[in-house]
């Protein structure tokens, strides 16, 4: 039977199920991929469904669910009003605003807004319990590993299992005790879910790939150097990094975000790797080592989210004289290019600059400015190296999907699928991004 990666997410989710001797149990979740199908496939499993601030959910997308539904939106922000747009006039969803919220990616949204989630998850479980209960699990205190999916489980009561929150730097925390005062929590995470899956899956793709070994082979490594990567995320680069280069070269990976960084040792250690990297807690804004540390620090698309200014800086004090300093950016000032025979006014829509895709924090940094950014610096010889992925393989196909069909009305996603489809039976969908890159070196 196949287990892990060859399953597909909902196949993993009901092997979890069964594991744990599970039959219904109330889903709390934020990213679409991780619940969409299994929803449907496995509606028998899922008591209710809340989702924290959902990205990139098309409106037929909340249709599919039958189980009750409610859903967190913030007021604030082109997600938010994304989110709102789709939910508006189906009435089958039970909604709680958490007013002037503006949410991205990587808010700490739980901690940020825990008492008004936290009532507003209580009310609605707790209305459901009292018409439709479901079974009791015991009191346990327990974690462990089915296929690719690591589970952590506190409290008794009925079964709520708490799916990843994208990005957010202390995911379900502030939430976790509450909830397992009144029910058995089930938290969730492994290469397969939330934003771990994005990142692992990227980290494996040969056209991203070719752009990563492009960028470091303008740095060419040399035995007994220290490299440091500025936002690792789960660690899967400078997994590839380590599997491909001399043993002797030391290699530390920083990230703000602990959950990351638990996945990251764990997938390293998993993979033979243990010891090989130095996984440590730290931001790109203030990185905790002394200056001069490496001499080689590199950062792939993370000044996006970050002050990029501050970033830049310490990237370039933490690096030794004569070392070099590598970044690689999305790019929200340059067009994409989605080959499918659209009509030219939706296909000018989905390929213009920014219109789908990552989002860029109030100081951060996704365009051009990035090689002006590296000089104002202090850094000298900026070489400029911007580059395309082309991607065309089913995996990439859904990530444009998850992107872009929460943006076109119903006439836009009917046409969307209809070419799709036709896509999907020739094999001729492919789409391009483009990527800015630089490195430099410090004087």
């Amino acid at each position: 039977m196949a287990t892990g990666i060859d399953l597909p997410v909902e196949e993993q989710l009901a092997q979890v199920y069964s594991y744990l001797g599970l039959g219904r149990a109330h889903l709390l979740a934020n990213m679409p991929r991780d619940f969409r199908v299994f929803v449907r496939t496995h509606a028998d499993l899922v008591a209710s469904l809340s989702l924290l601030c959902p990205m990139n959910l098309d409106r037929e997308g909340f249709r599919e669910v039958r189980a009750p539904f409610q859903v967190f939106a913030g007021e604030i922000g082109p997600l938010s009003a994304g989110l709102r747009q789709n939910i508006d006039g189906l009435a089958h969803i039970s909604v709680v605003n958490l007013p002037n919220y503006f949410y991205q990616a990587w808010s700490d949204v739980a901690a940020e807004r825990s008492a008004e989630i936290g009532q507003g998850l209580v009310d609605f479980l707790d209305r459901i319990e009292l018409s439709e209960p479901v079974e009791t699990v015991l009191q346990r205190e327990e974690e462990g590993q089915v296929g690719d999916i690591h589970y952590k489980i506190r409290g008794a009561g009925a079964p709520l299992i708490l799916l990843p929150l994208a990005l957010a730097p202390s995911q379900w925390d502030a939430l976790v005790d509450l909830l397992s005062q009144r029910y058995c929590t089930i938290t969730l995470t492994g290469k397969c879910l939330g934003f771990d899956a994005f990142l692992e899956e990227r980290g494996r793709s040969a056209p991203f790939l070719r752009i990563v070994e492009n960028l470091i082979n303008h740095a060419p490594l040399t035995p007994g150097q220290k490299v440091l990567e500025v936002g690792c995320g789960t660690g899967v680069l400078m997994r590839w990094l380590a599997r491909r280069s001399d043993s002797t070269i030391d290699i530390t990976a920083i990230d703000i975000n602990r959950h990351f960084l638990q996945d990251a040792r764990n997938f390293a250690k998993q993979e033979g790797l243990d010891g090989r990297i130095d996984f440590r807690e730290g931001s790109a804004e203030k990185i905790p080592f002394a200056d001069s540390s490496f001499d080689f620090t590199v950062s792939i698309t993370v000044l996006e989210e970050v002050d990029a200014e501050l970033a830049i800086a310490e990237m370039v004090r933490v690096t030794k004289p004569g070392g070099k300093v590598g970044i690689m950016l999305r790019s929200v000032d340059l067009q994409r290019f989605i080959n499918l025979p659209l009509p030219a006014e939706l296909k000018s829509k989905l390929e213009t600059p920014g219109a789908w895709g990552g989002g860029v924090g109030p100081k951060g940094c996704a365009d051009a400015s990035l090689y002006q950014r590296m000089q104002r610096a202090g850094l000298k010889n900026v070489q400029k190296l911007l580059q395309v992925a082309v991607n065309d393989q089913p995996g990439e196909f859904a990530y444009v999907e998850s992107n872009i069909l929460p943006r076109l009305n119903q006439a836009e996603v009917a046409m969307w699928r209809k070419t799709a489809a036709q896509a999907g039976n020739d094999g001729s969908f492919f789409h391009v991004t483009p990527y800015h890159c630089a490195i430099g070196t410090k004087p």
